[in-house]
This record gives structure tokens, sequence and C-alpha cells, in this order.
């Protein structure tokens, strides 16, 4: 069995997510000496992110990356599939796919966790769930 530890990467921006946190390489690498053999990655706007840094501290940690985590899409910015403005659901798709081209330099999932959003008072629950289904439907095809 294999374990993973969640790391809230810069782009989000509370301190409150999970317990083990700080600069990229350094945290990482305590996540390893801690027992870990995986991170998951939790994205707030993956598109903004170093990439590039983050291959380079996985490799040098010798981390597993099982999946990316977009809970904080909706977590700090509120953003969803099921927002009743169009506008908000293109970027939570937008945000998705950014996180699906992250997940795949890893070979990792994507978890979509609370961006897939909430029934909001005065809409109706199943133009709530075609919005979540369009979304995750474009998310799918686009990989």
């Amino acid at each position: 069995m294999k374990l993973a530890y969640m790391y809230a990467t810069p782009d989000v921006g509370h301190s409150k997510v999970t317990a083990i946190q700080g600069d990229l390489e350094p945290t990482l690498e305590h996540i390893r000496r801690t027992g870990y053999t995986g991170v998951e990655f939790l994205v707030r706007d993956p598109s903004v992110l170093d990439v590039a840094a983050i291959e380079d501290a996985v490799a040098k940690a010798g981390l597993d990356v099982p999946a990316i985590c977009t809970g904080e899409v909706y977590g700090e910015d509120l953003i969803s599939f099921a927002d009743p403005e169009p506008a908000r659901r293109k970027e939570a798709i937008r945000r998705m796919k950014a996180a699906q081209a992250l997940a795949e330099r890893f070979g990792a999932s994507v978890n979509v966790g609370r961006l897939r959003g909430r029934f909001t008072e005065g809409i109706h629950p199943d133009q709530t769930m075609d919005w979540i289904r369009q979304a995750v439907t474009e998310c799918a095809n686009a990989y």
C-alpha cells in the first residue's frame, strides 16, 4: 500500500488546509521523510503554477503524485460547475482543464470535489445537475 499526503500548492492562499506546509522542495522532502510515498497536490488555479519547479521537487523527493485535488477552486474562490453565472462556470471548466494538464504530467487522477458545486436556492436541482453534467462531459472529452 502507498500513502500520499495532500500538499496545498502556492496558489492556495489560506494556511489551514493541511498540517504540513511550507516551501515546495523542503516540504516535499519532509513529507517523504515522514513516511509518505506520494503527494496529492491541492490546487486553486493550476495555470499560475511553476510546473517545472513542481516536477523537479517531486523528482528530488522521490514521491509519486497519485492525484490533483481541485477543492480549493471552490473553497477559496467559490467557483464551480454549478454556479448560476455562465462566466463562473466557464472559469471552473478552465481551471479543471488546467488541473487535468497538470495531472497528465504525472500520470495522476483529478479529484473534482467541491468544484462540482452546490444546489442554489431558486435554481431547480435539475438545472444544477445539467450544468454539472455539461461541465464534467466537456472536461472528460478534453483528455
